[in-house]
């Protein structure tokens, strides 16, 4: 039978497999995991030819002792051996954006619709993991850069160190009511240690936000896990990100820029899917009192489809 990306077989200990000692032969774990890897060829239709792939190099290690009667499961996992995924797209974006003024109330509420094109791209070879990704909407663009590098390398987890460069353009903020607000573009770095798998970073960041007005302090915790890229792949694909920013100032500063992130993609063929996110952008700026501060506030919703190919 099979289960995903793993072919497994059920099988009891004959007579015939044992030893005068009533334990099995170790020459029989090979047959078996043979019988096994022939089900996976027929299932895959590959037997035609199999024989003209000889043995180059076989070994085992026994953990367990099997007697007569055992039962026991032959399994063969999948060994990915992708290292580079490449996806395009398309997101619909629902969003609820308010802005308001301490001293008025809420200058706006707006509940809208809009598309957005993405493309993403993302290596993980041995030792590295770097992603980049870039989105194009009518009200809203963006792009960054992400780099993990093993410094510790383990047999499973690696530890190692990560660097986030990104630029977000948020067009729909009002023109004027700030000095800082003229320029609505925003670029931040980041760097800090990372937990590294196969296809899957972690990360906790400190690094600065500045958009040419201004530099903020940033604590940011990014967790990427593509799927098609893991030592077994998965048909899900996730990234999370939560960012803090704030200026200098007080205790607890009044200027903020506060941002979480959580996306996913589920595949539903071999190089289609569907993506699912949201997320929540919460930024203000202090006026000349704590009365005058100027809120602005976004939260997003995304529905859309991507194609993936890797090699």
């Amino acid at each position: 039978m099979s289960s995903g990306a793993e072919q497994i077989e059920r099988m009891r200990v004959a007579w015939v497999d044992t030893d005068a000692g009533g334990r099995i032969h170790f020459s029989n774990a090979f047959r078996w995991a043979e019988v096994a890897e022939t089900s996976l060829m027929r299932r895959v239709g590959m037997l035609d030819g199999w024989g003209d792939f000889p043995r180059k190099h076989v070994e085992a290690e026994f953990h367990q002792v099997l007697r007569f009667d055992d039962e026991f499961e032959v399994r063969l996992p999948e060994r990915n051996d992708r290292t580079v995924a490449l996806s395009g797209g398309w997101n619909t974006v629902f969003s609820r954006r308010t802005m308001k003024d301490q001293s008025q109330g809420p200058l706006s509420r707006q509940a809208l619709s809009s598309g957005a094109f993405f493309l993403e791209g993302e290596i993980a070879a041995k030792g590295w993991s770097a992603r980049a990704q870039g989105f194009y909407g009518g009200e809203a663009q963006g792009a960054s850069v992400d780099l993990s590098r093993v410094v510790k390398a383990g047999n499973e987890v690696s530890y190692g160190i990560a660097m986030h460069v990104g630029g977000l353009r948020n067009d729909w903020l009002p023109d004027g009511r700030r000095t800082a607000l003229m320029e609505k573009t925003a670029y931040s770095v980041s760097v800090g240690p990372s937990i590294m798998l196969r296809g899957i970073t972690a990360s906790t960041q400190f690094g600065l936000l500045t958009n040419g007005q201004e530099a903020l302090q940033v604590m940011a915790t990014r967790l990427s896990a593509n799927g098609r890229l893991t030592s077994v792949r998965i048909p899900v694909s996730v990234t999370a990100e939560k960012t803090f920013a704030f200026g200098g100032g007080p205790i607890v500063s009044r200027r903020r820029d506060a941002l979480e992130r959580i996306s996913a993609s589920v595949h539903v063929l071999e190089s289609f899917a569907l993506n699912f996110g949201m997320s929540s952008h919460f930024i203000a700026w202090p006026g000349e009192q704590p009365s005058l501060d100027f809120r602005a506030s976004e939260v997003l919703m995304t529905v859309g489809a991507r194609y993936t190919l890797t090699w």
